[in-house]
């Protein structure tokens, strides 16, 4: 589970992207002066109301996000916003031949345990797609902006030297 623990670690999913505090080995280059992973990692789980709220304002900034469960509407506002009919090439699916993986109520419940922070954005992502949908098709004044859900409880966590979180009080049970 340790090996692929930036699929389900929290933040990692898009909290710490939009917060700029991806880790060192991701996709984001960083220049020569930025802070350690270690300290981005403390940064993530510092506060974690700031940092949702951080997370949730520059989502908010974003021109136009989709979501992969609504691959319909979000081509239709990419479209509107670009002015022309845009899609998106999908790569060849290398895993469609593989069956599914289904969890049960139970298991999601563990897994979202683990990501807190992330789950959170993902809730406030669906309630800002879906006002940004309702604007896009009334187009009538601004896109009004949704209520945050409430916010993860804040835990007390201790970083370990190569940045791993171990989550020491407060833990979702």
């Amino acid at each position: 589970m340790m090996e692929a623990g930036d699929v389900w670690r929290d933040g990692m999913a898009g909290v710490a992207w939009l917060t700029g505090n991806m880790p060192d080995d991701s996709w984001v280059i960083r220049g020569p002066d930025s802070s350690s992973y270690r300290d981005r990692t403390a940064n993530l789980h510092r506060n974690v109301t700031q940092t949702c709220v951080l997370a949730s304002k520059r989502l908010e900034q974003l021109a136009w996000f989709g979501l992969l469960e609504e691959p319909t509407k979000s081509m239709k506002m990419l479209s509107g916003y670009l002015g022309r009919w845009a899609t998106l090439r999908h790569r060849t699916n290398t895993n469609a031949h593989k069956p599914r993986v289904v969890l049960d109520a139970e298991e999601r419940a563990f897994v979202e345990s683990l990501m807190p922070m992330d789950v959170w954005l993902f809730k406030y992502a669906r309630r800002l797609f879906e006002a940004r949908w309702a604007h896009f098709v009334i187009g009538d004044g601004d896109v009004v902006v949704p209520q945050l859900p409430p916010c993860p409880p804040q835990k007390q966590v201790h970083i370990e030297p190569n940045g791993d979180v171990l989550v020491t009080r407060g833990c979702c049970g």
